[in-house]
Order: structure tokens, then sequence, then C-alpha cells
């Protein structure tokens, strides 16, 4: 952080007790001293206007899925139950996350299902190695 009175680069322990070399005369506001932090974190406030509140946003609408989508939707949502149903029946205490990956590989594949994470790309980062 830098003093807003002489631009010296501060730590933060330094912040108030710094006296700016200019300002021993008496000539620089606070009598000579550095803000302390509260005072800093004022200024700055009151010299950035605000920003909108994400909050303050309109929601966007969720689209309505009709026809051949919807069934498309509830057949995958269906899906989803039926894997998660038959590895709460299969998963055992003590099995390992390379277990329970290669049964949901297992498992999608006999229900002709490919995981919707597997491969899944970020940028900048590798794809996703798990189902």
């Amino acid at each position: 952080m830098k003093c807003p009175l002489c631009s010296i680069n501060l730590q933060c322990s330094h912040i108030r007790t710094h006296k700016p070399k200019n300002a021993r005369n008496g000539a620089q506001p606070n009598k000579g001293r550095c803000l302390n932090r509260n005072q800093i974190k004022q200024s700055y406030a009151s010299a950035t206007p605000p920003l909108p509140s994400i909050l303050s946003l309109p929601m966007p609408s969720i689209p309505v899925i009709k026809g051949p989508d919807a069934d498309a939707a509830y057949a995958a949502a269906q899906k989803v139950v039926e894997t998660h149903q038959h590895l709460s029946k299969w998963i055992r205490t003590g099995m390992t996350l390379a277990q329970i990956d290669a049964e949901v590989a297992r498992f999608l594949e006999s229900i002709n299902c490919r995981s919707c994470f597997y491969g899944y790309k970020v940028p900048k980062s590798p794809p996703f190695p798990s189902h």
C-alpha cells in the first residue's frame, strides 16, 4: 500500500506510524501523519463510484423447454436417477474414488449413456478426468 501523502510503499504495520518528509512543517493535512487504515479505506471508497449490487440486477428468465427438448431432458433426468439408484445400492464404506468412477463409467456404458463431466474442458485447464 502507498502512503496517500508521500507515495512511499508501506507495510501494514507501518501505516499508523509513518510521517511523510514534506509533512513535518504542518503543511499537509492530518497534522503531518499519514492516514490510518480506516481513513484510507474511507478515502478510497469515496473516490470510486459504487459497483452495482449483483442482487439489484434483473434475473434472466428461465427458458421453457417444450416438445422434443422436454422429452429428451426428462429422459436424461431419468438416466441420472437410475445411475444414482444403482450407486446407492452398490457403494460401500472404504471404496476409493477410482473404484467408484470405474463403476460409474461401466454403468453409464451399460445404459447407453455418456458422462457430461468426463473430458469437459475449462479454459487453461486439462480435460476433467472422471465420470
